[in-house]
């Protein structure tokens, strides 16, 4: 099959004319999946939002999983078990960590899942698109005449930028990662194709593998960058929290090992190194703060 996914970031700022009130800010990550049939006659397309990253895109990668293993008829099911998925994707550190941590998947502009507290704002955007036959931007637009027909009137500023491009087929796979925060805004790949003389249950390239190790590495980065700060004192973050970090990490690391154990993997420019990213960001904060 050929994969293709965008992952967005996106700020919504949500003014209500004549109202005293600061303006209501939304964020969130989205990432579409348009899904086939194995006939090939029919399509659906599910949508994760998530509060991160990389917990929109492994929530991707368990629904791209039991698509492949089981087909579109499977995931359409309505007791199918949405929390289970959600259960493999959030992580002990994620979890001890991040108590606000939420998502959400959607089909046909409705919520099949929903974990912690997902803005309804979210849920109008969802229905707004699947109404349109446009583009997803014109959603906006839709969705400030819903507000109208609640008797406000409202403006919305859309702001989105990529976090990650994949394009993907059983030959090869290219994955595009958009990194923005303190220290850069850089873009970094990673190309993967079947090793030679591989065994039969490794020849093609699995689109859920591409989604997961390109989650571990904006995991990976983001903790990193995170562990500096905290060896700087920046940002209250405990010797606890960074100890988690540290050990998860250790465990992003063996994932993307095991994915260049099965793949063979080109990077462009480099693969980051989570060691020098701790060392970069450490050193950044302690000048910035001396």
């Amino acid at each position: 099959m050929n994969f293709d996914t965008t992952l967005l970031r996106e700020k919504f700022l949500i003014t209500e004319e004549n109202s005293k009130n600061e303006p209501l800010r939304v964020v969130s990550n989205r990432l579409s999946l348009l899904l086939k049939s194995h006939d090939g006659q029919s399509t659906e397309t599910f949508v994760v939002r998530a509060q991160t990253m990389h917990i929109c895109i492994r929530m991707a990668a368990q629904i791209m999983q039991s698509y492949q293993r089981n087909g579109l008829t499977f995931l359409k099911q309505d007791d199918f078990d949405w929390q289970e998925l959600w259960d493999k994707v959030v992580n002990p550190h994620d979890k001890k960590h991040n108590p606000h941590l939420w998502g959400a998947v959607y089909r046909k502009g409705v919520g099949v899942f929903k974990s912690g507290n997902v803005h309804s704002f979210l849920n109008m955007i969802e229905k707004c698109d699947i109404s349109s036959d446009t583009e997803y931007d014109n959603s906006v637009s839709l969705a400030e005449k819903a507000f109208a027909k609640t008797g406000k009137t409202v403006s919305i500023e859309h702001e989105n930028n990529m976090g990650l491009v994949i394009n993907a087929t059983a030959e090869s796979g290219r994955c595009g990662i958009i990194l923005r925060n303190a220290l850069e805004s850089a873009t970094f790949s990673f190309s993967v194709k079947p090793k030679e003389n591989a065994e039969e249950d490794a020849l093609n390239v699995t689109p859920s593998l591409c989604l997961n190790t390109s989650a571990a590495f904006l995991e990976g980065i983001q903790l990193a960058f995170t562990n500096g700060m905290g060896k700087a004192g920046i940002g209250n973050i405990s010797d606890a929290q960074i100890n988690s970090a540290t050990k998860r990490l250790g465990e992003i690391n063996r994932e993307i090992s095991q994915f260049e154990n099965i793949y063979d993997v080109t990077y462009r420019p480099d693969r980051p190194v989570f060691g020098d990213i701790i060392t970069t960001s450490e050193t950044h904060f302690r000048a910035v703060s001396a």
